[in-house]
């Protein structure tokens, strides 16, 4: 199958900078996480406005309330972990690791009117949730959410999705193609050279939304690519979209 092409040369794998220097990766992760939450808001104008739910966008873990962090964890398990089986105790504790990393950042996508009309920034003076106020009902409200990171793989400055859940009872409505867009926006908005993610194999209904729907390939780094023949070794893929 297709795999992700990739420019070839340091040159263009480097990229230029606004005054004509070579950027660096590193560079580009660094300036992405010191981009001003508002301007970053501003990248996504387009993307804004959902009818029937607000936006909390620019989250850390730390500025999550406790009700949001158990509606992200219980989330994710109920959406995950029929698909890890005996597996999921190990993987859960893997992933309360990445979702509390420092360098985790958050789209939350709430019902209507629980955290304000319209997208909210994280900025303790204009914040749609206010974390220190324990609003009694708020993680009920969560309807799904993006978690990502601007990282360097494989020498390639990209935005990761580490996690996008949606809430079984919001499905079908668009929510993920929308954070997916999202996350598509940032990474373009901010440099990165693309976009990557880590789908199970055995997740039939999420490989076919990345690799049908949304143009996803395998990257050259995917051990199923890199390894064909040991392809039963690996459950999942790494899907990309490179710019």
């Amino acid at each position: 199958g297709m795999v992700a092409t990739m420019p070839g040369t340091r040159k263009r794998r480097r990229g230029r900078g606004d005054g004509g220097e070579a950027k660096s990766v590193h560079s580009r992760v660094a300036e992405a996480y010191a981009w001003p939450l508002a301007e970053q808001v501003k990248s996504l104008a387009g993307l804004l406005a959902l009818p029937d739910f607000a936006l909390d966008f620019g989250r850390t873990w730390r500025k999550l309330g406790s009700e949001d962090k158990a509606a992200l964890l219980e989330m994710t398990e109920v959406n995950m972990a029929a698909y890890y089986g005996n597996e999921w105790d190990d993987a859960l504790r893997e992933k309360r690791r990445d979702m509390a990393s420092l360098q985790a950042r958050y789209i939350v996508v709430r019902e209507k009117g629980a955290a304000g009309a319209g997208a909210a920034v994280d900025d303790d003076a204009v914040a749609g949730h206010d974390a220190a106020g324990g609003r009694s009902g708020a993680a009920a409200a969560v309807a799904g959410f993006l978690n990502y990171r601007f990282v360097i793989e494989d020498e390639w400055a990209v935005l990761y999705v580490y996690e996008l859940q949606v809430a079984e009872p919001h499905r079908g409505k668009g929510l993920g193609k929308h954070l997916l867009a999202m996350a598509e926006a940032l990474a373009r908005a901010g440099q990165m050279q693309g976009v990557m993610l880590t789908a199970l194999k055995s997740n039939a209904k999420a490989m076919g939304f990345y690799c049908k729907s949304r143009a996803y390939v395998p990257s050259t780094i995917d051990p199923t690519h890199m390894f064909p023949d040991q392809a039963e070794r690996f459950n999942y893929r790494i899907l990309c979209k490179m710019f």
